[in-house]
């Protein structure tokens, strides 16, 4: 079961660092803070783990000047909708992970009303 994402962070801070071209490991510059969005489980699924597939966007000052594709995987409790998530994130053209989203998820099964998720990123470049 797939749950699709779409995560907003408008971290100046962050935004000035994903202009850096990639550095040898000693040398990265690493970012991180809170992520937070709408997690709404397919109404059917009554399944505890699937997969996650989204896109991270910075959007500092209102305007959207980068992203990101997300990819990883959930697990949960079916009875009250509640879990936890890990993710990789990575540039659109490429294979090479350059960060990390977990947290936690909360979307109370049969409600219409959209659930939520919390939890940290941090990228690395």
């Amino acid at each position: 079961m797939f749950a699709r994402r779409v995560l907003l962070s408008t971290s100046f801070a962050l935004c000035a660092a994903l202009g850096v071209a990639a550095q040898p490991l000693s040398s990265q510059d690493c970012q991180s803070g809170p992520a937070s969005g709408t997690w709404e489980l397919p109404s059917s699924s009554g399944a505890s783990d699937g997969f996650v597939a989204g896109v991270l966007y910075l959007a500092p000052a209102g305007t959207v000047r980068f992203y990101y594709v997300v990819k990883g995987t959930y697990s949960g409790s079916a009875l009250t909708g509640k879990g936890t998530l890990s993710c990789d994130i990575r540039p659109p053209s490429s294979t090479q992970n350059v960060g990390k989203i977990d947290g936690t998820f909360d979307d109370a099964p049969g409600s219409s009303t959209p659930g939520t998720f919390k939890g940290d990123w941090k990228i690395c470049q």
